[in-house]
């Protein structure tokens, strides 16, 4: 189980507002469990959110939008038509059209997953889908979360870490400013750069504006 952890806070587009504190489980329910039994544990649990979780039908994430809303929940969607390949067609902003007119009327939506741990090379067609999704639906967050300090160079797919921030925060122009650090490990301790990575991505939100949200492990990672 991971946890959303919004910070302080434009480049572009609009920074999130959240009007409550986002705490957020990563993976929800699957389709297997999509039950009000189990989206009102995750609510039991102090969440507010339930992560991206994939799977799911059209049909079926507004099941899980009905049962969220029942729990007192909203919910992140990941939706099989969004990839960072769809800006190639040349229908791909009536296709965003589509996708929220499936969910933006629903009270339990809380935004659209668009991709977690881009490289670099994806941060213009994920910019451009990310500022349609606003441009269309305002009121819902398009998510993208992205890889910690521990990532390779090829990961990033810049020189430095700072460099994969700044970037992002340019090409991408986000509403916010993701990312995910598992800093427990089974060996025990944490990892060193867990303080380093904070920093710099809260030295980003300060200077952009953008708020940012952390996404942490609460159990022993392999590392």
């Amino acid at each position: 189980v991971c946890a959303l952890v919004c910070g302080a806070a434009v480049f572009g587009q609009q920074a999130w507002q959240a009007k409550e504190f986002p705490i957020g489980c990563w993976r929800g329910p699957s389709p297997a469990h999509n039950t009000l039994e189990h989206y009102q544990r995750v609510r039991d649990c102090n969440f507010n959110i339930v992560g991206p979780s994939g799977g799911y039908t059209p049909k079926s994430h507004r099941a899980l939008l009905d049962l969220a809303a029942k729990a007192g929940l909203k919910a992140i969607l990941v939706d099989g038509r969004i990839s960072s390949q769809m800006v190639m067609r040349d229908d791909w902003k009536s296709l965003v059209t589509q996708i929220v007119a499936d969910y933006a009327s629903h009270p339990a939506l809380y935004g659209y997953y668009l991709h977690d741990e881009p490289s670099s090379v994806l941060f213009d067609p994920l910019g451009k889908i990310s500022r349609e999704f606003e441009r269309q639906d305002p009121t819902h967050l398009p998510y993208i979360n992205l890889l910690p300090t521990y990532a390779n160079n090829r990961q990033l797919g810049t020189p430095t870490y700072a460099d994969h921030l700044q970037k992002f925060l340019q090409m991408s122009t986000p509403r916010v400013l993701s990312y995910d650090h598992y800093a427990l490990l089974k060996k025990g301790g944490i990892r060193a750069d867990y303080y380093e990575n904070m920093e710099l991505v809260q030295v980003a939100s300060q200077r952009s504006g953008i708020p940012w949200w952390y996404v942490h492990n609460s159990g022993a990672y392999s590392g």
